[in-house]
Protein backbone atom coordinates (compact mmCIF):
# COMPACT_ATOMS: atom_id res chain seq x y z
CA UNK A 1 0.00 0.00 0.00
CA UNK A 2 1.18 3.24 -1.00
CA UNK A 3 0.30 5.02 2.75
CA UNK A 4 2.23 2.43 4.71
CA UNK A 5 4.92 3.37 2.48
CA UNK A 6 4.61 7.02 2.47
CA UNK A 7 4.03 6.58 6.76
CA UNK A 8 7.73 4.73 6.22
CA UNK A 9 9.37 7.54 4.87
CA UNK A 10 8.31 9.94 7.44
CA UNK A 11 9.10 7.65 10.30
CA UNK A 12 12.44 7.59 8.80
CA UNK A 13 13.10 11.45 8.10
CA UNK A 14 11.59 12.08 11.65
CA UNK A 15 14.18 9.43 13.10
CA UNK A 16 17.12 10.73 10.57
CA UNK A 17 16.35 14.74 12.03
CA UNK A 18 16.26 13.29 15.78
CA UNK A 19 19.33 11.40 15.39
CA UNK A 20 21.14 14.48 14.06
CA UNK A 21 19.88 16.85 16.78
CA UNK A 22 20.83 14.24 19.18
CA UNK A 23 24.27 14.08 17.17
CA UNK A 24 25.05 18.05 17.47
CA UNK A 25 24.95 17.73 21.43
CA UNK A 26 27.18 15.09 21.06
CA UNK A 27 25.36 13.14 23.97
CA UNK A 28 23.71 10.20 21.89
CA UNK A 29 25.24 9.22 18.80
CA UNK A 30 23.05 8.20 15.74
CA UNK A 31 23.38 4.97 15.35
CA UNK A 32 21.22 3.39 18.49
CA UNK A 33 18.59 5.86 16.73
CA UNK A 34 18.69 4.04 13.57
CA UNK A 35 19.06 0.51 15.12
CA UNK A 36 15.18 1.04 15.35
Amino acid sequence: MKLQLAITLIVLLAMAAFAHACGSSSENPPKPVLAY
